[in-house]
């Protein structure tokens, strides 16, 4: 494949890192403000660490350059500021 469409491939694989990232902090969250304590809290928190690791050491394994790999955050930036300015905006903040 040409580098433009593994940078293509990347940031969309970014994308769908930081999707499954925000995801699981809304879910931890929730878990938090509903009174669930903080253990279902870290283990949410564990399930995101695992999932940056898993998908960093996923790139590192394909052998992907630092191009694809700068790629891929930005794919997961994009959606982490899409998801902040959504919640920002108080759409189905729980704490609100």
């Amino acid at each position: 494949m040409t580098e433009p469409v593994v940078w293509a491939l990347a940031a969309a694989a970014g994308a769908v890192v930081g999707a499954a990232y925000a995801a699981c902090l809304w879910a931890g969250v929730r878990a938090l403000t509903a009174g669930g304590g903080g253990g279902r809290f870290a283990l949410f928190a564990a399930l995101r660490a695992a999932l940056i690791l898993g998908a960093l050491a996923l790139a590192v394994a394909a052998e992907l350059g630092a191009g694809a790999i700068l790629a891929g955050l930005a794919g997961f930036v994009a959606v982490r500021l899409t998801v902040t300015r959504r919640v920002r905006d108080g759409e189905g903040a729980p704490w609100r």
